[in-house]
């Protein structure tokens, strides 16, 4: 704990801000305490990093200017971003989210539509979520229509792969866009049923794969630059492909502090969560956010050598995983698969082999037929390990519940990191445990 500064600044930062947000005040002693240790540790100095961090945050995300909604009916806007069944709109300088959209839009694209604005005023994920993209209102549209598609080289790309119709586009769009259409929903269907939604996020693992592969490649090297610019100018074309996506650059500022400077992993991991918290603390609270620091912290503090990279480490690293990840994933789904860890150990591989051949076809749409049959292949055994379903109801539960059980998931594996055995063990235990009551259903 002592080595981690950033991490402590960061961790005080959040759970201040959730405190506020939530209105937990119960908590409060809690987090003074946490403060009181922190100081104890380093120095009285930290307060002062602390209030820094605080304030920046609070100058970046308080507008001071009041928001009225929109309450006109009739509409035309840009679109923003894209979600995968939602769109981020801006009309008259505003944004909104447009709810349950299906139409095929691409970024930039000018739509037109009837809609009557509303705020939320209940507090939990979707308001957080709303937040976290700076809207000031949300709606459902009727009568949407694209008066002015927008034309640029990614969008062309986007645009060929949603007429394009065949297993390549559809699991391109799943991969690259988060985009669901009619040919892919049943492949949204399969994964969230499985549990492996997160190898079809950009996250640190693809990022990761991209840069270690083009980091392996013998490029000449510049005496006077210790940065290889290759992997990281084919990172930032990609990320510019698929739009920027938040888990994408937090993987990708990680990966450039890493190189930057000889600060530990931890460091540089909390030194990104710090940008994010004082450009946009909501963003941090969001489920994939909360998921994608939340599984690289572990690893990082899990730290598995090469050497020591055996079956036994990468079971443990599946099944953790799999655990820290439960108390965000029952935010909005009810029931867990419990045979998920041995599924994400089978499938990620593949899944890696799959995103290799999505991003270098996309560049290429005349070929886009003859890879096809390859993700002809990979549908069929997404579909056949889609039937390996114990799924258990353990309830959706609130954030109360989700800050609480994360932490004491991490704290247990971060104690455990250096007892393998017992962890595994444990792990096991627990999913074994939960596929006998489950069958006792059936009984």
């Amino acid at each position: 704990m002592k080595r981690n500064l950033l991490l402590n600044v960061f961790l005080f930062n959040i759970l201040i801000f959730v405190v506020i947000y939530l209105k937990i005040w119960w908590l409060l002693p809690l987090n003074l305490f946490y403060l009181f240790a922190i100081v104890y540790l380093y120095n009285w100095k930290i307060i002062l990093i602390i209030l820094i961090t605080c304030f920046s945050s609070f100058a970046f995300n308080v507008d001071f200017k009041s928001s009225k909604v929109n309450t006109s009916l009739n509409h035309t806007a840009t679109v923003d971003k894209l979600y995968n069944s939602s769109a981020l709109v801006k009309e008259n300088g505003q944004k909104y989210c447009l709810l349950k959209v299906h139409t095929g839009l691409v970024n930039g694209d000018k739509i037109r539509f009837e809609c009557k604005y509303k705020k939320i005023n209940n507090k939990g994920s979707f308001d957080l979520f709303i937040k976290s993209t700076r809207a000031i209102g949300i709606g459902y549209p009727k009568k949407l229509k694209v008066i002015q598609k927008h034309s640029d080289f990614r969008n062309n790309i986007h645009n060929n792969l949603l007429k394009y119709n065949n297993k390549y586009t559809s699991y391109a769009l799943a991969m690259l866009y988060k985009t669901q259409t009619d040919s892919n929903i049943t492949l949204f269907t399969n994964i969230k049923k499985m549990g492996v939604s997160f190898l079809f996020v950009i996250s640190g693992f693809h990022i990761s794969l991209i840069y270690n592969f083009t980091n392996k490649i013998k490029f000449k090297k510049s005496k006077t630059n210790k940065l290889k610019l290759i992997p990281i100018f084919l990172i930032l074309c990609f990320l510019y492909l698929t739009y920027f996506p938040p888990t994408g650059i937090r993987a990708f500022l990680t990966i450039i502090l890493l190189k930057l400077n000889k600060i530990s992993k931890i460091d540089c991991l909390s030194m990104v969560a710090i940008i994010f918290f004082i450009i946009n603390p909501w963003i941090l609270l969001s489920n994939s956010m909360i998921l994608s620091f939340g599984i690289t912290y572990f690893i990082y503090f899990f730290s598995i050598p090469y050497k020591k990279n055996n079956f036994k480490n990468i079971l443990i690293l599946h099944f953790s995983c799999f655990f820290i990840s439960i108390p965000t994933l029952v935010t909005w789904n009810n029931t867990i698969n419990l045979l998920t860890p041995f599924l994400s150990l089978i499938i990620t591989p593949i899944i890696s082999f799959s995103y290799f051949l999505a991003i270098i076809f996309l560049l290429f749409p005349n070929l886009w037929f003859l890879i096809n049959y390859y993700f002809i292949f990979l549908d069929m055994i997404i579909n056949i390990l889609s039937l390996l379903i114990l799924d258990i109801d353990i309830g959706i539960i609130n954030h109360y519940k989700q800050i609480y059980l994360t932490s004491l998931t991490g704290i247990y594996i971060l104690k455990l990191r250096n007892n393998n055995q017992i962890l595994l063990n444990t792990f096991i235990t627990m999913d074994i445990l939960f596929i006998i009551i489950k069958l006792q259903c059936f009984i």
